[in-house]
């Protein structure tokens, strides 16, 4: 489904500010060293010590996932309308859908028919590199299918309208 609200990059305006972004070194797991951190530092010429570190967890899954799904660069497009490669909330916590609470992740999975049976092929849909991986098995079983609900979105891309013109079976798979 296509989600709706702020993006994970978009910040309130703040008046007189100084942001200042670095890079970050993170040991926490191998999700968060594979697509990077960054910490924010935001200063205010306000008066007064407003100084504050905020790091944005979802920090290089674009280009994580669209490095994932090179070959089949439709799943890249569906990520971005799904979930906008959103994997966490800003306070860490899984991302989760708008309509459907049970969605996680970039891919969107869906917790109530897909978890046990990620759990049985040791699959963690709660990493990014387990939604993607199990994405990548429902894309290889299902075609676009299970992410019919945001095609809307997906299908107006370069890639989904270059694989569907060529070959208008892939959109009923």
């Amino acid at each position: 489904m296509v989600v709706s609200g702020m993006m994970a990059t978009d910040t309130p305006a703040v008046q007189n500010q100084t942001i200042v972004a670095k890079p970050e070194v993170v040991a926490a797991s191998s999700t968060q060293a594979a697509v990077g951190r960054t910490t924010t530092q935001t200063t205010s010429n306000q008066g007064g010590n407003k100084s504050q570190k905020e790091t944005n967890p979802n920090e290089g899954i674009e280009s994580f996932t669209r490095e994932y799904f090179k070959d089949i660069p439709l799943m890249a497009e569906i990520a971005k309308c799904e979930s906008r490669y959103r994997q966490f909330n800003r306070d860490g916590s899984t991302f989760r859908g708008v309509v459907n609470n049970k969605d996680v992740g970039v891919m969107q999975i869906n917790e109530f028919y897909h978890l046990e049976r990620a759990k049985k092929l040791n699959i963690n849909i709660y990493t990014v590199e387990g939604n993607l991986e199990y994405g990548k098995l429902l894309y290889s079983e299902k075609g676009s299918q299970p992410w019919k609900s945001s095609a809307p979105c997906w299908m107006k891309s370069d890639v989904a309208k270059a694989m569907f013109n060529t070959n208008p079976v892939l959109a009923e798979k």
